[in-house]
């Protein structure tokens, strides 16, 4: 009902400064007709009205604008929310049914392997199958990550910067291996936010392992931690080999990737939107095929009380 009275009272002021406007337009034709004497003060202040009228309809327009980029930005987060929360539902009933007999596959290869000496010729094989088998769970066990994202049970207040450090702590041995370059201007002056801190690490080292994917030749990773408006951003841009223009909106899109076959399910990224979007944040993309990619977090600060 509050919202609905201010959308009146806005209407209410948008009508009177329709009416002026058209007045004072209505002035610049009588002007110019020569329905009146010429006036040079009059005419400076028609002048005048008329600017003044051209910068309130611009001001409307803008205001207009950015409404209507608001009022997408919600339809967009309205349907990633409805493809999270079916492709969730769908993913849910099909890990639960391979998990049981993947299970089976994995004890029996384990088993195997104990009772095989290394140098028989089907060794390799079964670690073959129980390597397999154990990535099996792993896609799994992210399938049911995906349908089911933890509650709020396990948020505490931290500094954002401790889940991000530590986050860095494990990658950093592999950027030195491919000669990625990390720069981090991570403020000291950050609110605290009321996270799940591992969750929170999860979406940092997806983020970390696409940007590393993206640059296997080597590169630079910028990492930086800022005070937002009512929250705390935290930004990544690589030098990597971007994103396509029309990929965009797909990113967080369930079982979207770019990568080669078997080198990723198109998960990360969507439980990452999920697990931001659960903590009442942001996340967000912007790239440029060849140049690079930025990913932008924002969460809100911890309430008081």
């Amino acid at each position: 009902m509050r919202r609905f009275r201010i959308k009146v009272f806005e209407l209410k002021w948008l009508a009177i400064i329709l009416l002026w406007i058209l007045w004072w337009w209505w002035e610049v034709i009588r002007f110019f007709l020569r329905l009146e004497p010429f006036n040079w003060i009059h005419f400076f202040e028609l002048f005048a009205a008329l600017s003044l009228s051209s910068l309130i309809i611009y001001l409307i327009f803008r205001r207009l604008e950015m409404k209507s980029e608001e009022l997408r930005k919600t339809q967009e987060q309205l349907i990633q929310a409805g493809k999270l929360a079916s492709t969730g539902q769908l993913a849910a009933g099909v890990a639960h049914e391979l998990n049981n007999p993947l299970t089976t596959v994995s004890g029996y290869a384990q088993l195997l392997l104990k009772r095989l000496n290394k140098k028989d010729p089907n060794f390799k094989k079964i670690e073959a199958m129980a390597q397999e088998a154990q990535r099996c769970k792993v896609i799994i066990k992210n399938l049911l990550d995906f349908s089911r994202p933890a509650g709020r049970k396990d948020y505490q207040a931290l500094n954002v910067n401790i889940p991000l450090k530590n986050t860095l702590s494990l990658v950093g041995e592999q950027m030195r291996l491919q000669n990625v370059r990390i720069t981090k201007n991570l403020s000291s002056h950050l609110p605290r936010i009321k996270a799940n801190p591992s969750q929170l690490e999860q979406v940092f080292m997806n983020i970390v392992s696409n940007a590393l994917g993206s640059m296997p030749n080597g590169g630079e990773l910028r990492i930086a931690t800022r005070k937002i408006d009512n929250g705390v951003g935290v930004t990544f841009t690589d030098t990597g080999c971007g994103i396509k223009s029309e990929d965009l909106d797909k990113v967080f899109n369930p079982f979207f990737t770019t990568k080669r076959p078997g080198r990723g399910v198109g998960l990360g990224l969507s439980v990452s939107y999920g697990i931001i979007r659960e903590h009442g944040g942001e996340i967000g993309v912007e790239s440029e095929e060849g140049r690079g990619s930025t990913f932008t977090i924002g969460l809100p600060i911890q309430e008081k009380g």
